[in-house]
């Protein structure tokens, strides 16, 4: 697929919704995402964006797509049509292949999409559909011409696998009438009484069916963090039916589990490729084996890099979605969608006067043992962050909800949600700079130093920093940030992207936090490492007073005239600002 924006070519032959397969090698055509941003270069979309994540969801759901996806893997041509029906009773069009069945989505696309066809002869017939609530066909004579008005929404439809097979029943009758007049009546009278039969035998008797009552989804349920990137991978590249099991969204509830064993269900023969997908695009930190052993799963348990252990395993029916329903009622969790809860910042400060409470009490005695455990049992009750206590956060007493609003308020901006990650750059960048000495804030999180107290800041939504360290350096840097503000921000490892872009030493990290309004929080962070930042920058010392708030510590940012500099080269195609060395140039 070709994937547009504004009529500019992004991406070319892109697998867009469908695995890439030889099977679906001849599956061609051209997307318009207008309202999908893309990077600074146009030269991608911005898969992480939503928009981009709902175009895809959508496309891969389309019933059209579905329907070529399934032609392509039977090695047959497309399905027939209702002009095709009509056009071989009518001697216009040869015999072509009528599946068996047929989706509902599909089969109500074939029925909205004809309004009218024709078969000639000697006698012609005209057909025509409409939503006259009538029988399911009626048919009869005008001008020398057989008419028959077809029902698209008689109920009679939803009691035939393919839709093709009744029209096609309906050709044929209306072709007879055409040989026969004298059939017309006995038709009519026909489809009155099944008319009448099926309207009446779908409603039922209207006493309830006996049937198991669905299990009941709780809001937010869904799989754990570990496995939702491995989940859009299957998703998207696997091709056939998969589950994970109800036990992959149960982590939640397990709060001192550590690398756990999820499990998912794969077709009989295609445990390895499923594994082959989840090993090939997430690498080590979700260590996958297809029917692995006890002894295979104790010992990926044992990597040190390993974070958990996903089971494959071959199932000979799958059904239902890709992810199991609850295994019972009553199981509540953060929202897996991204939502959060308003109280977030409250759960937070919460969790860290206990934390500070635990130290102070330490040392004055265990007469308060039943209370120190009952402390302990309300961190789990009322935090979740995997059963780590949360880090005090430097700028905690600006990040809750009063102290957003205030700022907001003070300088005019409209969404406390921006003021707040605005903030939570600098709390991650204080982390960042005292694992990466030396390092240098550029891009927009830079400019506000630069701008006179007349002009509004700008509220910059992601961090770019620039490290002399080589690429080791900075991922064994940002494995100690983590662990450091481990249960307040979540940093997981460098993203991977599908397509790296050669040449460009960039790593890019996603930093999660419990937003105080509502939905989860991000911050997108890129490093630029084998750079001397000392080129260019300067240093603005302590205290800091940017977009109403203090920053109370040192930090190095660049110039405006490198900011500017590498802002134009960007623009350029593959590139990403200036290096240090073309400064002179």
């Amino acid at each position: 697929m070709h994937l547009t924006k504004h009529g500019r070519l992004i991406r070319a032959h892109e697998k867009f919704g469908f695995p890439a397969h030889p099977e679906n090698a001849r599956i061609t055509g051209q997307l318009s995402l207008d309202f999908v941003p893309v990077n600074f270069n146009k030269s991608a979309f911005i898969e992480e964006s939503p928009e981009y994540r709902a175009a895809l969801d959508a496309f891969a759901k389309s019933a059209r797509l579905r329907e070529m996806l399934h032609a392509e893997r039977a090695g047959k041509p497309a399905g027939a049509s209702a002009e095709s029906i009509f056009g071989y009773f009518g001697g216009t069009a040869g015999p072509g292949r009528l599946d068996t069945r047929m989706r509902a989505d599909a089969a109500a696309a074939v029925l909205d999409g004809i309004q009218s066809a024709r078969m000639p002869g000697s006698v012609p017939v005209e057909v025509r559909f409409s939503e006259a609530d009538g029988g399911v066909y009626d048919v009869g004579f005008e001008d020398g011409e057989v008419k028959v008005t077809i029902d698209r929404r008689s109920p009679a439809f939803r009691f035939v696998k393919n839709p093709l097979f009744l029209l096609g029943l309906i050709a044929a009758e209306a072709r007879l009438v055409a040989a026969n007049p004298s059939l017309a009546g006995a038709m009519q009278e026909r489809n009155a009484a099944m008319d009448k039969f099926v309207r009446e035998w779908a409603q039922g008797t209207g006493e309830p069916r006996d049937r198991e009552p669905a299990a009941e989804y709780p809001p937010g349920y869904g799989l754990d963090n570990d496995l939702v990137e491995a989940h859009e991978l299957v998703y998207e590249k696997f091709g056939a039916r998969f589950q994970f099991t109800a036990m992959s969204t149960l982590r939640t509830h397990l709060h001192n589990l550590r690398r756990p064993v999820y499990t998912v269900h794969a077709p009989p023969g295609m445990g390895d490729l499923l594994t082959g997908i989840v090993s090939d695009g997430i690498g080590e930190s979700v260590a996958a084996a297809t029917n692995p052993s006890a002894e295979t799963i104790e010992a990926l348990q044992g990597l040190p890099r390993v974070g958990a252990v996903l089971a494959v395993r071959e199932y000979a029916h799958i059904r239902g979605p890709s992810i199991a329903p609850p295994p019972r009622k009553g199981i509540r969790g953060p929202d897996r969608r991204g939502h959060r809860t308003q109280d977030a910042h409250k759960r937070r400060s919460v969790a860290q006067s206990v934390h500070v409470d635990e130290q102070a009490g330490s040392g004055k005695g265990r007469q308060d043992g039943n209370v120190r455990q009952g402390r302990q049992k309300g961190i789990q009750d009322q935090v979740h962050n995997r059963g780590r206590v949360c880090v005090t956060l430097r700028f905690e007493s600006v990040l809750g909800q009063d102290g957003v609003e205030k700022i907001r308020k003070k300088e005019g901006f409209n969404d406390p949600y921006a003021v707040e990650r605005f903030i939570m750059n600098f709390e991650i960048f204080w982390a960042v700079q005292k694992e990466i000495p030396g390092c240098a804030v550029r891009g927009g999180m830079a400019v506000p130093f630069h701008l006179a107290k007349t002009i509004p800041a700008r509220l910059s939504a992601d961090i770019d920093v620039v490290t002399s360290l080589d690429k080791e350096g900075v991922v064994d840097a940002m494995r100690r940030v983590a662990e450091n503000l481990s249960g307040s921000i979540q940093i997981p490892e460098h993203h991977k992207p599908e397509r790296v872009k050669v040449g460009i030493p960039l790593l890019t990290y996603f930093c999660k936090y419990e937003s105080s309004f509502g939905d989860a929080g991000e911050v997108k962070m890129e490093i630029f490492y084998g750079e001397q930042p000392g080129v260019g920058t300067e240093v603005m010392d302590a205290p800091i007073k940017v977009a109403g708030f203090t920053i109370d510590y040192d930090l190095a940012v660049y110039r405006p005239g490198p900011l500017i500099g590498s802002k134009l080269t960007a623009l350029a195609f593959e590139t990403v600002g200036l290096p240090p060395e073309s400064t002179n140039r």
